[in-house]
């Protein structure tokens, strides 16, 4: 790393996280070469699928850099809003819970300790103070406002290990909160449940990951576990008090289903028991948030809504837990429907060359697929190298490489492609 930078090991300051990438590829990188693109761990793996020409697993969410190592610039890679690192340090006494968000050169830092206080945060430009000693959170308010929701809304725990009561959400009241695995683990392996645990009616919330707030269609899918009794909530709002949110709610004990707003019903059904197996409710909840209409669907059962104005934006999500203990995934969201994937078509001299973004949730698979009359299609098409990752912001960008001399081009005239995204 660099020693004169602050920090050390275990924290997000640029001297824990900030390390030289040296690579050596004869005839490819050119020698004595430097680039200053940012990188980080979490692009190895993309980088050597890409070498190898395999595709990048899905759940990955790095990116290949192998553009850069072949000459290329930041303008040759998968676009990347931001970079996120998490680190939780509990050695030697110390119970801390460091973040970083860099976005261009601003970097947000972000601090929590265990005795129950909010986090902290600093906020630092880098292109004038790569050694972090000026602190503009108080002189650029609109600034850290815009990076607060991705350095909260961004986190996950990969591991139970790292699981902290008191930090997985932003605001807690009435809670208690421990780690659970709900189901299977989705693609990325993390362990995403909760057990969530209210005295009376408790809730729990946390920021999206997006600046200016959600504020367009969206999918969100989650996970209820019940015991014989109780009820549970899952609230979006443009904040984290439950009065002022659009809730879904299910009440086990009479199978009712039903939405409020503001505090408000707005309509209510009756669930069928298939719905729910063993008190189990695996929900759908579709909105677009400038019209304010949406669906709530558990099962076989869908409750549509109209609320009639728009609710944008959305900058939080959370759960409410009345009376028994429930066990709850991390909901999962996706922006747009399969109608709002874009394609960016190009060629050079040996390849085509698709960039493409699309709607999508972890733990869904992705598959290439090609037809060369529309109607019959099939997967994986030969020659196709997917490079892809996955963002925090429910999306799939990826780019699909071609040669012209490939099997499919040359042996038709014209060939289709697109991607199958399914649970």
């Amino acid at each position: 790393g660099f020693s004169d930078l602050r920090g050390a090991k275990k924290d997000t300051y640029e001297g824990g996280i900030r390390a030289p990438f040296i690579a050596w590829w004869p005839g490819t990188i050119s020698p004595n070469t430097t680039s200053e693109v940012i990188g980080t761990f979490a692009d190895l793996l993309p980088t050597f699928a890409n070498m190898a020409g395999v595709p990048t697993p899905t759940q990955v969410t790095g990116r290949s850099i192998l553009p850069v190592l072949q000459g290329g610039t930041e303008d040759d890679l998968q676009a990347r809003d931001y970079h996120y690192w998490s680190f939780r340090e509990f050695s030697n006494g110390l119970n801390r819970r460091w973040r970083a968000v860099r976005q261009n050169n601003w970097k947000i830092v972000r601090d929590r300790v265990s005795d129950g206080s909010p986090p902290t945060y600093e906020l630092f430009n880098l292109a004038n103070d790569l050694h972090e000693t000026t602190d503009l959170s108080a002189s650029e308010p609109d600034l850290l406002a815009s990076l607060i929701p991705l350095v909260e809304g961004t986190h996950e725990v990969a591991n139970s290990r790292y699981f902290r009561s008191d930090d997985e959400f932003f605001t807690t009241h009435n809670l208690g909160v421990a780690a659970y695995q709900i189901g299977i683990p989705d693609g990325s392996g993390a362990h995403n449940g909760y057990r969530l645990t209210p005295t009376g009616t408790g809730n729990g919330f946390n920021y999206l990951p997006y600046s200016n707030g959600l504020n367009e269609s969206t999918r969100f899918s989650w996970t209820l576990q019940f015991p014989s009794e109780g009820a549970a909530s899952f609230l979006v709002g443009g904040t984290n008090d439950p009065t002022q949110c659009l809730t879904a709610r299910i009440d086990s004990s009479s199978l009712t289903l039903s939405i409020n707003y503001l505090g408000t019903s707005i309509t209510s059904t009756t669930l069928a028991t298939e719905d729910m197996p063993n008190n189990r409710a695996e929900c759908l909840f579709d909105i677009d948030t400038t019209t304010g209409i949406g669906e709530f669907t558990v099962g076989t059962t869908s409750l549509p809504f109209n609320l009639a104005t728009s609710i944008s934006p959305l900058r939080f999500w959370g759960y409410e837990i009345e009376s028994a203990t429930v066990q709850a995934s991390r909901p999962r969201w996706q922006l747009g429907d399969i109608s709002t994937t874009t394609f960016d078509l190009g060629f050079n001299d040996e390849n085509i060359t698709i960039d493409y973004r699309a709607p999508y949730s972890t733990g869904q698979s992705v598959t290439a697929q090609y037809s060369t009359d529309l109607i019959d299609w099939f997967d994986n098409p030969p020659g196709l190298l997917d490079t892809r990752s996955a963002n925090s912001q429910g999306e799939l960008l990826g780019t699909w490489t071609l040669s012209k001399e490939g099997l499919l081009p040359r042996n038709n005239e014209s060939f289709f492609l697109r991607v199958k995204i399914e649970q």
